[in-house]
């Protein structure tokens, strides 16, 4: 519809070049627009990846917080081995008696 606007030999050159840097900016403007969508995505697709992640991560610390997770023994100081020397003294002497 413009170019056959456009080849109307009445139009002035002014009103030509007019048109032409409108269309230019409606070009230039479509651009940034593919251009902040396709960022749009790529972020949409970091996040969704960084999710998986931390849901990884959460489920590997779910068992240690908890823990469960076998081979693991916490220890506070000596106190774990006097308690543990206690009672097998206590072992010892209820076998003896």
């Amino acid at each position: 519809m413009i170019d056959q606007f456009l080849m109307k030999p009445k139009l002035p050159a002014a009103f030509k070049a007019q048109i032409e840097k409108l269309q230019q900016e409606r070009d230039e403007f479509q651009r940034m627009v593919i251009g902040n969508q396709q960022v749009r995505t790529q972020q949409i697709h970091e996040m969704k990846k960084k999710e998986k992640e931390y849901i990884k991560l959460q489920e590997r610390l779910k068992p240690s917080v908890n823990g469960e997770k076998e081979g693991i023994t916490i220890r506070h100081g000596d106190n774990e081995f006097a308690s543990e020397r206690r009672a097998a003294a206590w072992d010892m002497e209820r076998k003896e008696g």
